[in-house]
């Protein structure tokens, strides 16, 4: 793993409510399917979590739209 991001977040899902507010589509967003690789990414010390820095939740299926985040370490993760 490179370690050149300090920090990565897919939040695209949190935003479905606002696109609807304004009369737009939610658009494309993660998928439980596309985390495929969260454990390689623990495996190599990436702390990866939900979008609130608790632990990463996703029924495993093919409709739930997920945010997740991540951060190379827990000293990112916290601050």
């Amino acid at each position: 793993m490179a370690g050149h991001d300090r920090y990565v977040a897919d939040l695209r899902a949190l935003l479905g409510s606002v696109m609807a507010d304004r009369g737009l589509p939610s658009g494309l967003t993660c998928h439980p399917y596309d985390l495929c690789t969260e454990l390689i990414a623990r495996e190599l010390g990436v702390v990866v979590t939900g979008p609130d820095g608790g632990p990463l939740r996703a029924r495993l299926a093919v409709e739930p739209d997920v945010s997740w985040r991540a951060t190379p370490t827990r000293t990112f993760a916290v601050s």
